[in-house]
């Protein structure tokens, strides 16, 4: 997995910020960390039907 979309993952499930803080932590834009999110989960469905 990217290490952008394990950064998002393990930002927004074990801390549970918002999405402004994680904009914050990652100095990206609300829409770039919803995206990456989504991409990152869809990545994770991947991996765990394998």
């Amino acid at each position: 997995m990217k290490k952008e979309f394990r950064e998002v993952l393990l930002l927004k499930y074990i801390e549970d910020p918002s999405i402004l803080e994680i904009e914050n932590v990652l100095g990206k834009m609300p829409s770039n960390i919803k995206i990456l999110l989504f991409r990152a989960r869809n990545q994770q469905k991947k991996v765990h039907k394998n």
